[in-house]
């Protein structure tokens, strides 16, 4: 699967979970993209924004309604071919389904990866729409 997939919270609770109206602009949202959180609607994430809620679970039916795990202490695994510091700050890729290299500053990693591993990353508080 491409994209974020959750892996864990870091308060080992289950996640928060939240269903978000999606955006005019956001015309094709998919399963793992990161959102943000504009005018109270889902829009695709972008490198720099600062109410990003986390990634996409499903996609109603008519692709009008996502719902989002919102939980600012989440741990997404996402596919990288780089490997990867613990500690290492990240952005978002273009389609948000990925990771590039930072200087928005984005996502942290949480475990350190060879380049043939999936990296581990959770959104950095002051990016994260509820903070953290």
């Amino acid at each position: 699967m491409a994209g974020f997939t959750p892996v864990y919270n870091l308060h080992g609770c289950a996640p928060i979970v939240r269903d978000f109206a999606v955006a005019s602009g956001y015309t094709s949202p998919a399963i793992g993209d990161i959102v943000n959180i504009e005018s109270g609607e889902a829009a695709l994430g972008a490198a720099g924004d600062t109410l990003l809620a986390g990634a996409v679970l499903a996609i109603n039916e008519a692709g009008t309604v996502v719902t989002v795990n919102v939980d600012p202490t989440t741990v997404y695994e996402v596919t990288d071919a780089n490997a990867r510091a613990e500690g290492a700050t990240l952005d978002l890729n273009a389609t948000a389904d990925g990771v590039a290299a930072s200087s928005a500053t984005d996502l942290v990693v949480i475990e350190s990866s060879a380049a043939t591993a999936p990296t581990r990353v959770r959104i950095i508080p002051s990016s994260h729409y509820m903070g953290g």
